[in-house]
């Protein structure tokens, strides 16, 4: 009997837009902690905040096999969210933080977890209220992040200031950062 529900489980990654809490997610990352065969979650468009994100961040420590994680349109993440996950995601190769009203201060704090992770390729963190201040943040940190392939920020509010400091970071041989979407900032 514990097969079929574990089969069911790792069927059952994707759990976006369900109105999901972080009591909810407590109890699904308790469900799917052991499955070894997923390595994509899906918890967008959801009420996830900082304790939730706790939650998902000692899933995904415990889980080494999960790669992918959409937490796009969670807008109660904020930075103590942010700074949950960054103590977790140490093997991710994707973080979708997208629509989820990060300011600087999250962006900061991201910032500071990926310069000791290297392994995130892609990074989105669209529609956010990103400023120059996060900006300047991003910049320093590409060059001290190499795997860094696919960065999104387009729909920020990042200006010719933030752009710049991006710009610099590019330029350093360090970064190997292949895609950049500033657009409609």
């Amino acid at each position: 009997m514990q097969h079929d529900v574990s089969h069911q489980i790792e069927s059952a990654s994707d759990h976006s837009h369900k109105g999901l809490n972080d009591e909810n997610i407590i109890v699904i990352c308790h469900g799917i902690r052991n499955v070894k065969s997923l390595d994509t979650i899906n918890f967008s468009y959801n009420r996830i905040s900082g304790k939730g994100c706790q939650n998902i961040s000692k899933l995904i420590q415990h889980n080494s096999n999960i790669l992918h994680l959409d937490l796009s349109g969670n807008v109660k993440i904020q930075s103590n969210g942010v700074a949950y996950l960054t103590k977790g995601f140490q093997h991710l190769l994707e973080l979708n933080l997208s629509k989820c009203r990060l300011n600087n201060e999250a962006a900061v704090l991201l910032c500071d977890g990926l310069i000791t992770n290297k392994s995130i390729e892609t990074l989105i963190l669209a529609h956010n209220d990103i400023s120059d201040r996060g900006a300047k943040d991003i910049g320093k940190m590409l060059p001290r992040h190499p795997n860094l392939r696919d960065l999104i920020l387009k729909w920020n509010m990042i200006g010719n200031e933030g752009a710049a400091a991006i710009g610099y970071g590019l330029r350093d041989t360090r970064c190997k950062l292949e895609n950049l979407d500033l657009s409609f900032n």
